[in-house]
């Protein structure tokens, strides 16, 4: 961050009729389109370790001396577990060009009263002959006279020299337990494993449900180049849920569905199928763990004998599979390289042929009445615990230091101060008891300069100038800039005729903010390492909740722990701190001598007095000005988007990451809240996050400056951070 070459610019005044404001283009989070269709084919996700081992071990069979030289491959692995589904790929061209893929009709050869080898012959022929292959036509009596030497004569030869050089051909045989059934079958097999053992450029795969030792009993004397096919990785399960779900999920959520559904891609695309249906019936904003579970608990999805019954597995068994699951980021839980995958493939199939859209299971009701009594009774306990000053005005709170600021020049040095102690989170559910507010240092600004600062604690507080104040200000823990935030009076929330605004946005009143100063960044990686090494960990560190989620437990942050050391990926230093808890940002925001923002402040800092949408005004969102509706690949340093700054200077406060502010959400707060530096409601479920942030479903509206949204404090997610607040005493 280059401190000098920050200047703060007045807002300009427009001069004649001010144009009335852009409309944001409203984003469809639940599309009519099927998402489990993909150009007409079935969804399909990761198994790129197999795909990877086929080539290899066709190509370069020398080379690894565990595999053996040209012998038939075989994929194992129980019912649903997606064989088909790779053979599909396979067929579809996977492999590239190098390899040109045809099947065996299995259903088609049971179905035939002549010599299955002949007809598998005539199968082969007829798919050659559609990828440009016309083969000399068949001789039925002299192939039937030797099938074994019809076949390598009449079809293997000429197909191989009929394709260039530089082309493996690979003849796939889906769901061979049916042949090796029947009398009849078991000479296909042993012909065409035998072809392969002949020729450098043919080759064969089976699939089955047995295991190589019940094949190997069936057809003594044969060997085969194993590998089995199992569950999802974690990645490949967590990119599939991701991409299939056009909202974020909460982490807990995503991980909860993993563990219930064993990453099985059969259960798993059937889940998320039922789950699509249901957010789309309900156009829900938010997937949380009450919907997943309905889910769960609903006649059609236990209709399908998932392999774990949610209504027998106990809650400590799906905590423990989370468990699990939360520390196998990146594990290989079949045979073969797992590869982590950043984006969705770019043809998606799969073998989810079968799914069916399950009725919606409706949500449960929530009865409103006892969260308004509670409100009530909260209101009244902190009116004769705080007074009048509660309801109208401020309570600035004793400091534990005051440090002394030169006015001049326009960018000052913050002098270390006293950090205050993290303070214990107050509990949601006490409606009587008040709440903790961290004990924040006041920033006071002299009028007469002052050769250095001192640090006085019991000192009385000296008279202020208010046309002193530095524009910007520089904390030497972070070296973060801290833009000065004039009091005054704005209208909060939206009106009901704002396109896309929500009801918990009304009404629109008048509030008095008083002068604060706000972080001009959101707190960088780089700077929250620091943070971590003094506390020595991020496990349990804040309030005995996890600070953040480093790169070990999670591929989506920039965070790098080594030992007891923590760091910034390198390149990314000055990249947002993400998957950071409320605790987190609170004890850091402490530790540097401020403080988390409050909502009403927050919503003032981006919006001004002028009322505009987004923090730059009224035009529509664009890629100079936020980071929005995009995948984690887009993001970019805190101070990349100059453009993108509110009347105050401040960038990045729409998209990029949802921020943490200090505030409990309560929908109706607007409604009932203080006019005079609103504290925020006593209780409610959950902490609120402002700004919007990067993925998908941030659209031009969700990034809007009044709109409001929330998560649990203890949440880690991947598009939450946060930025600082520091008060200033007129």
């Amino acid at each position: 961050m280059a401190e000098a070459e920050v200047e703060f610019e007045p807002i300009v005044e427009p001069q004649g009729d001010t144009p009335p404001p852009v409309e944001p283009v409203r984003v469809a989070r639940w599309a009519a389109v099927d998402p489990f269709q993909t150009s007409g084919k079935p969804l399909f996700f990761g198994r790129e370790w197999f795909f990877k081992w086929v080539r290899h071990t066709i190509i370069e069979p020398d080379t690894d001396p565990e595999t053996p030289a040209r012998v038939p491959l075989l994929l194992y692995g129980e019912p649903r577990i997606g064989k088909t589904a790779v053979v599909q790929q396979l067929l579809d061209g996977v492999l590239g060009e190098q390899f040109v893929c045809i099947h065996i009709d299995v259903p088609d050869l049971l179905k035939q009263s002549e010599n299955w080898l002949w007809a598998a012959a005539r199968q082969i022929v007829a798919q050659l002959k559609t990828v440009g292959l016309k083969l000399p036509p068949l001789n039925r009596n002299s192939f039937l006279a030797d099938p074994a030497a019809g076949m390598r004569i009449q079809v293997v030869d000429p197909a191989l020299q009929l394709l260039p050089t530089y082309q493996q051909l690979l003849v796939v045989v889906d769901d061979a337990d049916d042949l090796l059934a029947k009398r009849e079958g078991r000479p296909v097999i042993v012909s065409l494993a035998k072809q392969a053992g002949l020729y450098h450029r043919f080759h064969t795969l089976w699939t089955t449900t047995a295991v190589p030792e019940q094949i190997a009993e069936q057809l003594t004397g044969m060997s085969f180049a194993t590998k089995k096919l199992g569950a999802l990785s974690l990645d490949e399960a967590s990119a599939l849920v991701r991409h299939v779900m056009p909202i974020y999920l909460f982490q807990d959520v995503e991980r909860y569905i993993l563990a219930i559904t064993e990453m099985h891609p059969y259960f798993l695309g059937q889940f998320c199928r039922q789950l699509y249906t249901y957010g789309q019936q309900y156009n829900l904003r938010q997937i949380t763990m009450t919907d997943a579970a309905a889910v769960t608990r609903s006649a059609d999805y236990l209709a399908l004998n998932p392999p774990t019954d949610p209504q027998r597995i106990s809650s400590a068994a799906v905590m423990e599979r989370r468990t699990k699951l939360n520390w196998q980021a990146k594990a290989n839980t079949i045979n073969g390289p797992m590869p982590t995958l950043a984006a969705p493939p770019a043809d998606l199939s799969h073998s989810l042929r079968q799914l069916q859209p399950a009725p919606p299971v409706p949500p449960p009701a929530r009865p409103r009445w006892p969260w308004v009594a509670l409100a009530v009774v909260a209101l009244i306990a902190l009116a004769v615990w705080q007074g009048p000053a509660w309801l109208g005005g401020r309570v600035d709170p004793t400091p534990t230091a005051v440090a002394e600021l030169l006015p001049t020049p326009p960018i000052a040095v913050l002098v270390p101060t006293v950090a205050a102690t993290p303070t214990a989170e107050p509990n949601p559910t006490a409606t009587s008891a008040p709440q903790d507010t961290p004990t924040p240092i006041i920033v006071v600004v002299t009028a007469e300069p002052t050769a250095t600062a001192v640090t006085t604690a019991d000192q009385p507080t000296p008279p202020v100038d208010v046309a002193a104040v530095a524009d910007v200000l520089v904390r030497p823990q972070d070296n973060m800039p801290m833009r000065y935030v004039p009091a005054d009076t704005y209208a909060r929330g939206s009106a009901e005729d704002v396109p896309n605004s929500d009801f918990d946005e009304r009404p629109v009143r008048d509030i008095v903010i008083s002068a604060f100063y706000m972080d001009q960044y959101e707190v960088s990686v780089s700077q929250y390492a620091l943070f971590l090494n003094s506390l020595g960990s991020h496990l349990g560190a804040c309030n005995t909740i996890d600070c953040a989620r480093t790169l070990t437990e999670t591929p989506d942050t920039f965070l790098v722990q080594s030992g007891t050391l923590y760091s910034a990926r390198r390149g990314f230093e000055n990249h947002p701190i993400n998957n950071v808890s409320w605790f987190g940002a609170r004890d850091y925001c402490l530790w540097v001598g401020g403080r988390l923002p409050t909502e009403a402040e927050w919503e003032y800092a981006a919006r001004g007095t002028d009322g505009r949408i987004y923090p730059w005004g009224n035009d529509a969102p664009n890629p100079a000005r936020a980071v929005f509706a995009t995948d984690f690949n887009g993001l970019l340093a805190v101070d990349a988007l100059p453009d993108g700054a509110s009347p105050f200077g401040l960038e990045q406060l729409a998209g990029g990451m949802w921020e943490w502010v200090n505030d409990w959400y309560v929908e109706d707060y607007y409604d009932w809240g203080g006019l005079i530096d609103p504290p925020g409601a006593p209780q409610g479920d959950g902490r609120v996050v402002r700004g919007g942030s990067w993925t998908t479903d941030n659209g031009p509206e969700r990034i809007r400056s009044a709109n409001r949204n929330w998560f649990k404090p203890t949440a880690l997610r991947a598009d939450v951070g946060f930025r600082c607040a520091f008060d200033v005493q007129e």
